[in-house]
């Protein structure tokens, strides 16, 4: 450090010399001035001479050689005051360049601050993107197996629905010669819902995000959940039940139809034929609206358990991201000329947004570099960009 203070002061002028040339400073600045009065009188005369007589080769004569006395006094004024401006131009050139030389080393030193900046925005960027991503997949699981479960409740009662319309089926195909023996199909105890039942429901789900053989590995988890399957079990063999009990129940009215049936007329006959065609409508309808229900209350369950496992997974989500600090920095954005053409954009761009508002002089003091910063501060102010393959936008990051 001292050998640098040391070279630092030998470039400087000797203090001496220094004191000698301010000395004289005030005795040659009055010299000088007095030569440019003497001069510019000089002039005043001439001109005044000209204005009165006009030209004249006597006073084109006295002119010329004003012109060339006048060129000496500038020559010898320049050389009077050389050593003062020279000394000064120097001491302000020592006097900025500390501060130039401060400066650039601040600069660098912010540079590797703004780089590390950058670099850990980038990582927190890619871990926002990555945590993002993981939500939307943990999201989209937890969709799926609410369509799924949604799905296989519908596929269910559509099940059950079968099933009970077979029975009503079987029930109205009784005859009156086979009544006794068949009617005792009713009144067998009712069949399991199996596993395998469950397992064998045809559903079908889809997805943006995950692919066939994860939505087919998530049907295969819901179908074999142990308190899913006793769910339905139970639910069957309940609604199975009941259903048999309420057919059962029937079989005497029906018994009593078939046989006003075989006693009936024909007018009779063909009353009492579309009354049961009713009641069978009936019947169908109310079926398709204990399926409609019954699969209507699933997907409010699968949504509801949907719902809290989503809120759920969100505030993970919320909790690791509010972990990782971003780091504080001012943000900004850089223009990346991507070919020389890409000026002329940059020109038309300011023209359009700044430059027309301008006087004529304004506009021919702009630089380049000053258009192209606009554009940067008009990017991030109001995120207009210029629409070019010719420029490229970078987010830049300034560490504070």
């Amino acid at each position: 450090m001292e050998t640098n203070t040391n070279t630092a002061l030998q470039t400087l002028p000797n203090i001496t010399e220094i004191q000698k040339i301010i000395g004289d400073a005030p005795a040659t600045l009055t010299a000088n001035i007095s030569s440019k009065e003497k001069a510019v009188k000089a002039a005043d005369d001439l001109i005044t001479a000209h204005t009165t007589t006009g030209m004249t080769p006597a006073l084109d004569a006295q002119m010329a050689e004003y012109t060339d006395k006048a060129k000496k006094t500038i020559t010898a004024i320049n050389e009077k005051r050389k050593p003062f401006t020279q000394m000064m131009d120097e001491l302000k050139k020592q006097f900025t360049g500390c501060e130039t030389t401060i400066k650039a080393k601040v600069d660098e030193v912010q540079k590797l601050r703004d780089d590390y900046a950058t670099k850990l925005m980038k990582e927190k960027q890619e871990q926002d993107r990555i945590a993002a991503e993981k939500l939307a997949r943990e999201k989209e699981v937890i969709a799926v197996r609410q369509a799924i479960k949604t799905a296989l409740g519908t596929a269910f009662y559509e099940f059950i629905t079968s099933k009970k319309k077979k029975v009503n089926e079987l029930f109205d195909t009784l005859t009156l010669e086979k009544f006794e023996v068949d009617s005792q199909k009713f009144s067998a105890p009712v069949s399991m819902f199996t596993p395998r039942h469950l397992q064998e429901l045809r559903i079908s789900v889809s997805s943006t995000i995950l692919k066939v053989e994860e939505i087919n590995a998530l049907i295969l988890e819901v179908a074999q959940d142990d308190a899913l399957y006793v769910h339905y079990a139970n639910e069957y063999r309940n609604i199975m039940t009941v259903f048999q009990k309420e057919t059962v129940d029937k079989l005497p009215s029906k018994k009593q139809q078939l046989e006003d049936l075989a006693k009936a007329d024909e007018e009779e006959k063909a009353k009492l034929l579309e009354q049961e065609n009713k009641r069978k409508e009936e019947a169908t309808a109310a079926l398709q609206k204990e399926q409609d229900e019954a699969s209507k209350t699933v997907e409010i369950n699968a949504a509801t358990q949907a719902a809290g496992e989503t809120t759920q997974a969100s505030m993970g989500a919320l909790f690791s991201a509010a972990a990782t600090e971003a780091p504080k920095v001012k943000t900004g954005t850089e223009i990346i000329v991507k070919n020389k053409v890409g000026y002329s954009l940059i020109f038309q761009f300011w023209f359009e947004h700044e430059g027309k508002d301008l006087d004529p002089e304004k506009i021919e003091k702009k630089t380049i570099g000053q258009m192209k910063k606009f554009c940067e501060d008009h990017a991030v102010k109001t995120g207009e960009l210029i629409d070019s393959v010719l420029i490229e936008y970078n987010d830049v990051y300034k560490a504070k």
